[in-house]
């Protein structure tokens, strides 16, 4: 087993321990992305083909009833948005599929959706809107991903 893989997916256990269960672990995704400011001037601008190499996304029912995603991205940094300053919220919860939305005011705005898909497979998209004056975040984009979860826990979500 990949070693990241491996200390991902011990960090997310104590993390569940310590302060709720886990929903979903996702990982790879793949989408296409957006970049706002494109510095080559003879490159047309246009959505291109994008993933998040390595990348893993846990969505955690915290024991406050509250819900926290944690990320590992590209570079195999493990984040969780809510101790990150990000506010994650249910918007909607149907039999077979969640909304979330992340905010970081003045930098980012994403929408994660779990569902079953017509074969039963668990998966997860990303709607991502990053920019912003005050932003830490290096890249400008919009973007879609998708990725591929274990099976996913609806009965933790509540409304």
């Amino acid at each position: 087993m990949n070693k990241s893989i491996w200390i991902f997916i011990c960090l997310v256990n104590l993390h569940t321990l310590v302060i709720g269960q886990t929903i979903a672990d996702c990982k790879n995704p793949e989408g296409y992305a957006y970049y706002h400011h494109n510095l080559d001037k003879n490159k047309r601008t246009e959505f291109e083909k994008d993933k998040i190499s390595g990348g893993m996304l846990s969505i955690i029912k915290k024991n406050d009833n509250t819900y926290d995603l944690i990320v590992v991205d590209s570079r195999r940094k493990i984040t969780s948005m809510a101790q990150d300053g990000g506010k994650f919220l249910l918007m909607r919860k149907g039999e077979i599929d969640a909304t979330f939305l992340l905010i970081f005011p003045n930098s980012s705005i994403e929408i994660y959706t779990l569902w079953l898909d017509g074969r039963g497979n668990s998966k997860l998209d990303m709607l991502q809107s990053r920019g912003g004056d005050q932003t830490l975040l290096t890249t400008h984009k919009s973007s879609i991903y998708i990725a591929n979860c274990d099976p996913i826990n609806f009965d933790l979500i509540t409304k």
